[in-house]
């Protein structure tokens, strides 16, 4: 008499809701009555006739815990004919830990996890036994698929360490039960090859095996865990990776008869190696692909590496893999009912660009929920953002940690932010260091566009200026003259937000001096308008001859938008004059640009906004 699924020596059968197992066992033996006898129970119950030399019976009610002896009899008109005893059966939770390289484990094995006796994985060769890394052992699989794949050498002798013993160790210190690892991952695979469509090919598909391992042990399942992705980040796959992911899910749970199945994945972490193996831009599609499976998928996690440790260009180290395993037993915790009383991952809530109170120049806030206590990193400046834009052009010069926040601080102004890109780990091998205070790191995310907020017209830095003219040192007595000598103007370009007129003031032996400013606002359509302003000096604002704004005294120090007056405008061209005065002969200069106030939101996202062209 043999048992062929259900029930073997040292396994780990899954609780239901009730703390208890419930599995059907199936087996072999000659004709006859089976009975069976459970933990300590002297009572023998009748599992069956066996019929063609198989037989089939439930084995419910043990306790989650262990061990227990199971007692198997055949029996022919009341004589006993054969008997078999299964030992230090165990009740508990079973997962699947599958994918490839970094779930199959390429850690140093000299920082692997020490064994739990409660703690158990089914090895490849389809035996049980006390979880010790690498609980891999490929060289002794019975499922053709990996010896397909690459035939059945063993990784060198000092690696081997995943992240799933110190993941079931962690689950036995949370949960109290005997944890199960069934061992199901093959490094360098793709998600073509984990195609649940190839279940058909049995032992030779990846995600056959993987189902043919789950009903080995009674089909029932606490869960899955899964590190892959590194195989999928190039252009023909990349795109397809959410799809395929969500077609994978539904599939195990489908197999596993449990619908709300618990799955937590790992994002990506890094990879140092040639660009031309891995293309940074399908890395962090892929990484941010995987962060919104989190969003978008019940009951799927989504644990962070990416500031782990390696122990090569491409896989954790085997000491990280015991911080990783401990992040995967939280997460998987919490998916579990732990929730109430700790959170899911980290996930990316919101991104908004706000205008510092101080400098005028564009803040750009993260907000990040399920954060425990609050972001930190350890001491040092915090590492991992970055905004970019083509061309690259550096714009951020501090990275703040506030609470559940971050705030970058830019030298642009809110609205020249628009349209640059967002990341957290930017790259195949980024520097980031930001967790909170249970040492769960932030996601990588990104690309991030910053959205358009404000109809906005570039800074009006190619003007006409006069030469430097006297009045009364705060402009009340100034009037607009009626024409303009075509000599009495220079054109000028300036560079950045800025009319820097500084130096004229200060070469002109007048007093209480000023200068005009002149430009042509050229409008599609009739528009309604606001002139931001920025000025540290005296000035006066005019519109087709009609004055709409006067600062006598001007504003200190210099800040761009500090005042922005509105009006309405006719299609056609209008003039815009401006004069700005020296006032204590410190003054710099000042700013102009105009926003479009009559628009909608969608018409600015959609980016379909007449502006007027400034001249």
């Amino acid at each position: 008499m043999k048992t062929i699924s259900g029930l073997f020596d040292s396994i780990v059968l899954q609780r239901n809701a009730k703390n208890r197992c419930d599995v059907t066992v199936h087996g072999e033996a000659a004709k006859g009555d089976l009975f069976f006898r459970a933990g300590k129970s002297r009572t023998w119950k009748k599992g069956g006739a066996i019929v063609r030399g198989n037989f089939r019976f439930k084995l419910q009610g043990l306790p989650a815990g262990g061990p227990y002896k199971i007692e198997l009899e055949v029996r022919d008109n009341g004589k006993i004919i054969d008997r078999l005893t299964v030992k230090d059966v165990l009740v508990g939770d079973v997962w699947v830990c599958a994918g490839q390289s970094n779930m199959q484990g390429y850690g140093l094995l000299k920082y692997a996890a020490p064994p739990h006796p409660k703690v158990l994985a089914f090895y490849m060769n389809d035996r049980w036994g006390i979880a010790k890394d690498p609980i891999h052992n490929m060289w002794a699989t019975v499922d053709r698929v990996h010896v397909d794949l690459c035939g059945v050498l063993p990784i060198p002798s000092d690696w081997g360490t995943g992240p799933a013993v110190e993941f079931g160790r962690e689950m036995w210190r949370r949960t109290g039960v005997p944890q199960g690892l069934l061992a199901c991952a093959h490094g360098g695979t793709s998600m073509t090859l984990w195609n649940p469509d190839l279940y058909k090919a049995g032992t030779h598909s990846l995600y056959g095996a993987a189902v043919r391992r789950i009903c080995k042990n009674g089909r029932r399942i606490a869960g899955v865990l899964w590190y892959q992705g590194e195989s999928e980040t190039n252009a023909k796959d990349a795109p397809l990776f959410t799809d395929r992911m969500r077609r994978l899910i539904k599939a195990f749970r489908r197999d596993a008869q449990s619908p709300r199945l618990p799955f937590v994945m790992v994002q990506l972490a890094r990879v140092i190696i040639d660009p031309r193996t891995f293309d940074a831009t399908t890395w962090n599609s892929v990484q941010d692909q995987q962060r919104l499976l989190q969003q978008r998928i019940s009951n799927v996690a989504v644990v962070p590496a990416v500031d782990l440790q390696m122990d090569d260009q491409i896989h954790i180290s085997g000491k990280d893999m015991r911080r990783l395993g401990g992040r995967l037993a939280q997460a998987m915790h919490a998916l579990q009912g732990g929730h109430k009383t700790e959170p899911l991952p980290i996930v990316l809530q919101s991104v908004k660009v706000e205008r510092n109170s101080v400098t005028g120049y564009g803040n750009i806030r993260f907000r990040f929920d399920h954060v425990m206590g609050k972001l930190c990193s350890n001491g040092l400046r915090p590492m991992g953002f970055s905004v970019i834009n083509t061309p690259f052009v550096p714009c951020m010069f501090d990275t703040e940690l506030k609470g559940k926040e971050v705030i970058l601080r830019t030298t642009l102004y809110p609205d020249q932010l628009e349209g640059y890109n967002v990341h957290y780990g930017h790259g195949t091998d980024p520097a980031c260091n930001i967790s909170d205070e249970a040492e769960r790191a932030l996601p990588v995310f990104g690309p991030i566009v910053l959205p358009r907020t404000r109809a906005l017209t570039p800074f009006a830095n190619n003007t006409k200026i006069s030469k430097i003219l006297s009045s009364d040192r705060f402009l009340h007595k100034l009037r607009l003259p009626k024409t303009f000598k075509k000599s009495d103007w220079e054109n000028l370009q300036y560079s950045g937000a800025v009319n820097n007129v500084w130096e004229r003031f200060q070469n002109s032996p007048l007093s209480d001096k000023y200068v005009f400013f002149h430009w042509k606002l050229k409008l599609s359509e009739p528009m309604k308008l606001a002139a931001l302003l920025g000025y540290d000096g005296p000035v006066k604002l005019w519109v087709d001859g009609k004055m709409i704004f006067h600062d006598p005294k001007g504003r200190r120090p210099f800040r761009a938008d500090a005042q922005q007056p509105r009006f309405s405008a006719k299609k056609g061209t209008r003039n815009v004059v401006m004069a700005f005065g020296a006032g204590d002969g410190n003054a710099i200069g000042i700013s102009l640009r105009f926003e479009r106030l009559d628009v909608t939101t969608r018409l600015l996202q959609e980016a379909k906004v007449p502006l007027p062209l400034v001249s």
